[in-house]
């Protein structure tokens, strides 16, 4: 039986506060190969959160994973 790992994506805008926001999460089987992205449908939250500056680089993170 395969087992699968994950890894959550997160936004850290400012690493002096600590403060984050899970935007996405990453699950698959490194002996398969079977990997799969996900980000959150819902920005508000993240928009609210974090600069354009920081979202801008969770995203070009995010489509990098993708591909």
């Amino acid at each position: 039986m395969s087992r699968y790992i994950y890894s959550i994506v997160r936004c850290l805008p400012d690493p002096r506060t600590g403060e984050f926001v899970n935007v996405g999460a990453v699950a698959g089987d490194p002996d398969t190969g079977d990997w799969a992205v996900r980000r959150l449908s819902n920005t508000d939250r993240i928009k609210k959160f974090a600069p354009p500056a920081a979202i801008n680089v969770t995203d070009r993170f995010m489509v990098r994973l993708s591909s």
